[in-house]
Formats: C-alpha cells, sequence, structure tokens
C-alpha cells in the first residue's frame, strides 16, 4: 500500500484588511505549490527587488500572495495586496508566549 503524498512546501496563515479597523481583518490560510515559489522570484525580477533570499519577509508575503491568487482566494495585484495584508506567517508554526510559567520546568 502506498503512503499517502504530503506536500513539503509552506502553508501560509495570512491575515488581510484595513490596519486601522480590526473589524475587517481576515484569516486566509494557503498551501504553496513549487510554482508559486517560482512566480515569487520572478515577480523579484521583474520589479528589480534584488535577491529574494536578501529579502526572507518580502519574499515569504510575495510567495503566499502567489498562492492565494493561484487558489483564488483573492484578486489583483501585488500592491493592491501590499496595501491589505498585515500579517504572514506559516500556518501551524505555534506561537509560545515565552512569560508561560508552565514551559519552565525548573518553576
Amino acid at each position: 500500500m502506498s503512503k499517502p503524498v504530503t506536500l513539503q512546501s509552506p502553508r501560509y496563515r495570512v491575515v488581510v484588511g484595513d490596519p486601522a479597523d480590526a473589524s475587517t481583518w481576515q484569516e486566509l490560510e494557503v498551501q504553496a505549490l513549487t510554482r508559486d515559489l517560482a512566480s515569487a522570484e520572478s515577480l523579484f525580477a521583474k520589479r528589480k527587488w534584488g535577491a529574494p533570499n536578501e529579502q526572507p519577509i518580502k519574499l515569504t508575503a510575495v510567495a503566499a500572495y502567489q498562492a492565494l491568487l493561484r487558489s483564488g482566494q483573492i484578486q489583483g495585484s501585488w500592491d493592491q495586496f501590499e496595501a491589505q495584508y498585515l500579517e504572514v506567517t506559516e500556518a501551524g508554526s505555534d506561537r509560545v508566549d515565552p512569560t508561560d510559567r508552565d514551559l519552565d520546568p525548573d518553576s
């Protein structure tokens, strides 16, 4: 019996909306494909932004944008997306409060 195929490319969690109005914030999640990552690199070259590996935060945002665009979850240009995205993180990356005493084995 064959194992199920899982993708190793990043899965992104993106929050979009008006930064001044939290009631407009919307959370989106998308699985990137290698072609989304390649499209992100192409956009870097087209816009003359420099080397993608020198701007990891922007590369993450552009890759998430490409994946959301491909999946049909958003429409519009990079400039429109850039004006409305508030946060891009890898989905499933749990945030840990470093002050949480339950995490301290000595407490």
